[in-house]
This record gives C-alpha cells, structure tokens and sequence, in this order.
C-alpha cells in the first residue's frame, strides 16, 4: 500500500505527507500545528513557530505553548492573530 492510500485510510490530510504543515484554529482559544519545526519565540503575547521554509507567529493574550511533541504544537490563549512569514 502507498502512502497517499494510508494517508487516505486514516484520515489525514495529504499535505503532511507533501511536508506542507496543517494548521486548525477552535475559536480563538486554541491551535494545533503540525510539521512544526521548533520554537522561534515563546512570551505571553507571541509564538513564533519553524515550520521549515516559512514561520508562523502567533500573537494575542496569555498564550501558552501547552504541548509540544515530535512535529506538533498546541497552543492555547486567546488568539488574536497570526502571520506568516
């Protein structure tokens, strides 16, 4: 079985496995970045995320870097928003 049919099978978004990085915002409250690279800037009112070729920065109120793991991060505080560069 190819990639693209696992991929298909589970669920997942074909753009990780193009190593594109998929980015999904609940409300204002909360992001999930996968093909996260690391950490650029981390205070209360930005995050600034590797995601390889390009960053993303997150700013608004009380962020928190809640969970960080292999190619993933979760960020929670109020969103107010984000960039890309």
């Amino acid at each position: 079985m190819n990639k693209e049919k696992i991929f298909a099978t589970l669920g997942m978004p074909e753009d990780i496995l193009k190593g594109v990085s998929h980015i999904e915002i609940t409300g204002n409250s909360r992001m999930l970045i996968e093909g996260c690279a690391g950490v650029l800037l981390y205070t209360q009112d930005e995050i600034k995320l590797n995601l390889g070729k390009r960053a993303v920065s997150v700013k608004g109120d009380e962020l928190s870097l809640c969970a960080l793991a292999d190619s993933a991060a979760q960020i929670s505080g109020t969103i107010m928003e984000v960039s890309f560069s």
